[in-house]
This record gives C-alpha cells, structure tokens and sequence, in this order.
C-alpha cells in the first residue's frame, strides 16, 4: 500500500488518473442524490448532502457541503462546514491553515509541525494548532477569489466581494468587501433579517421552495406567500 501511495506522489500521469477514477467513483456512488464532481477535482474526507457540484480543477478536504450548494473551478477548501443554497466562486481559498505570528522565532511548520512539507521535519510533536473550522451559513455567496481565513464564521445569507480577504466573522445577511473584509452594508432591514433567521426557508420542502420560487425574487412578495401559507409550509 506505501509503494503504491508513493507511486502515486512520483508519478503525474498515475497521479492523475487515480484521481479520476477516484472522483468518478464519488459520483457514480452519488449520482442518486445528483452529486456531481468533476474528474479533475480532488475530494477527501468531505460529505456530500445532496444536489451539489465540484466543478474542475478544485479541491475540497475534510468538509461538508449542504444541499444545493456548488464550488466554482479552481477553488480550495480545506476544515469547512458549508450550508446550503451557498455559491463559492471560482478561485476562492477557504481555510489555508496558519502560521504563529507571536512568540515562535520560527513561523516555518518545520519548527512546530510533526506535518512536515518536506522529508524532514524538526519537531517531534504539533505544537500549534495550524487549522481551525470554518462555518459558512446557508444562503452565502462567497465571489470570485476570495480568501477566508481559518476560525471565521459567515452568517446565513451573506455575500463576500470578489477578492476580499476575510479574517473576521460576518454579520447575517450583510455585504463585505475589501482587504480586509469589512462591512458595506445589510441586505434588508433588521425586521426582515429577523423574519428569514426566524424562517429558515433552506430547510423547506424543496417541493415548496420549486412552487413558490418567484417569491423569493423579492422580500415583500415572500412575507405574504408565508403568511398566506403558513399552516401548509412543510420542512
């Protein structure tokens, strides 16, 4: 088993077709839930929920993907629990560990990792912890080239601007852009921001969502299908 791994690390046209093969699988093995992943992405240990896409050139390790959500090409995300309806754009790079900026002499893994990147490494022991989880809730669109940084939390229904660097949690239903990311302004008013936290409509019935999708293309027109609906909505 340690030779064929090694075969697969030396060799790019093995490399290669293992991952394919091993992404074909994933699919196959999914295609009833409509999980769809392109042969040049790289999946490890993540979950699946339902309805989702990888799209190529991407990788995503150790995470969750919530239904209906999809990752753009081009894209890493590593220790992430991702909800549901959320678009992650293409070149995005969610969770890239960390480096000690205090105390260490040393911010090389070489001195606090047993991880080592090389075929050596200098501590015996994981001295810092390198990776924290991501939450990103349902409803988010991450654009294009965004970096989101290890611990972060994105609230439901944010939106993160092509390029900006998060480094802090983000409010529900706020826009932020820039480096770092900061706040430009909320969606909607604290009162609907309080009706959809309170509505959890990503945990509807996808039968109702598909009947009353014109709803959703405006706030006003949602409150009065759920106020008129409300003793037949199922979740």
């Amino acid at each position: 088993m340690k030779k064929l791994r090694d075969n697969i690390k030396n060799n790019d046209f093995v490399k290669a077709l293992y991952f394919f093969l091993k992404s074909l699988i994933i699919s196959i093995s999914r295609y009833k839930d409509d999980i769809r992943i392109h042969f040049s992405a790289i999946i490890h240990n993540t979950t699946f929920t339902g309805h989702n896409r990888v799209h190529r050139n991407s990788e995503v390790y150790n995470s969750v993907l919530g239904q209906f959500s999809y990752v753009s090409y081009s894209t890493v995300i590593q220790n992430a629990v991702i909800g549901k309806f959320c678009s992650i754009g293409p070149g995005s790079k969610i969770g890239l560990g960390k480096h000690p900026t205090n105390d260490y002499v040393s911010s090389n893994p070489l001195f606090f990792s047993e991880k080592s990147q090389f075929k050596t490494c200098f501590s015996t022991e994981n001295a810092f912890k390198e990776f924290d989880e991501i939450v990103i809730g349902n409803d988010v669109w991450i654009g294009a080239n965004s970096i989101i940084l290890d611990g972060v939390k994105i609230g439901n229904g944010a939106i993160v601007g092509a390029g900006s660097v998060v480094t802090k949690n983000i409010k529900p239903y706020t826009v932020c852009v820039g480096v770092p990311a900061r706040e430009i302004r909320k969606r909607f008013t604290d009162d609907d921001i309080s009706f959809l936290e309170e509505l959890n409509w990503w945990d509807m019935a996808p039968e109702f969502l598909k009947e009353h999708y014109k709803s959703f293309q405006n706030i006003t027109l949602l409150k009065a299908v759920i106020d008129k609906a409300s003793d037949k909505i199922v979740k």
